[in-house]
């Protein structure tokens, strides 16, 4: 596990339990399954959800140690199913898909590799069961509050009401998503960081985009042409009432979003330049 470089400490043991439930699915060797969605596929995702599940543990923020499905164990179907649905803190984190790669309309999408099998994997990179859609998740109608997608182009709805709207269709009952509007740079640190500015008592919101803007410039310049001015848009989606959440707050559902309260419900950004600039410390993939 790489070590946060900053004065932020990795666990704050004067924070008492807020005794969430949590979980995980994050895809780090996705060249296991062929899979072809970049040059160099591979990506610190499992190791992402690793070191944000350790540091939700090491902050007693959680009630156990959580799950974490990770490469061949994570499967699509954990995030439109059951899984992602019966916790109350989710985060994945991998490759991801923007709403136009698809011909379906389906949306934007997580990208998995398997086939909702540990052995099955995909052949094209746009099968059904290797990407969980904004289309296929409806989240809050069981225990989940806050999610949150580490990956590309989740919250991007390239300047489409209809993605907008659909987007918005995914939130029953949950609080806040939080996410990119653009291509973004996967450094697993960025997740021990995102935790412990939670621990400290940091707000959900403000926790992530601290992290992105420690993490997030070392996106290189030459893969922001779709970006707007060489920028990475972090990104949180939610109901109003709950934009101040964190460690402590509560976990009653919030409204589930209809055209009645659209005005309810409203999208946060945080604009951060990317540089190229790598933070010392990260392996071939971090």
């Amino acid at each position: 596990m790489a070590l946060l470089t900053s004065s932020v400490s990795l666990f704050n043991s004067d924070i008492a339990s807020a005794k969430w439930t949590h979980g995980y699915v994050g895809v780090s060797t996705y060249s296991n399954g062929n899979c072809t969605a970049d040059t160099n596929p591979n990506r610190a995702g499992g190791a992402y959800v690793q070191n944000l599940k350790d540091g939700m543990v090491g902050n007693n923020l959680v009630v156990d140690t959580g799950t974490a499905y990770k490469d061949n164990s994570a499967w699509e179907s954990d995030l439109t199913g059951s899984f992602a649905n019966s916790v109350q803190f989710f985060a994945f984190s991998g490759h991801g898909y923007r709403a136009s790669s698809f011909s379906s309309n389906e949306g934007a999408a997580a990208h998995l590799y398997t086939l909702n099998s540990s052995t099955s994997f995909h052949t094209s990179e746009f099968q059904d069961a290797a990407n969980a859609s904004w289309d296929e998740i409806r989240w809050g109608s069981n225990q989940l509050r806050w999610a949150t997608m580490h990956q590309c182009y989740f919250l991007s709805d390239e300047g489409s009401t209809i993605n907008d709207q659909k987007m918005w269709a995914m939130f029953n009952g949950i609080h806040l998503i939080m996410g990119y509007g653009t291509r973004m740079y996967l450094d697993s640190r960025e997740g021990s960081h995102y935790a412990a500015r939670l621990g400290a008592g940091w707000t959900i919101k403000d926790s992530f985009f601290d992290a992105a803007a420690k993490y997030q410039p070392q996106l290189p310049t030459d893969q922001t042409t779709s970006n707007p001015s060489g920028s990475v848009v972090a990104r949180v989606k939610g109901h109003i009432n709950f934009i101040n959440d964190k460690w402590d707050s509560s976990t009653v559902a919030a409204p589930a979003y209809s055209s009645n309260n659209a005005g309810s419900f409203s999208t946060w950004s945080k604009t951060i330049t990317a540089t190229g600039n790598k933070i010392p410390g990260c392996p071939a993939y971090c």
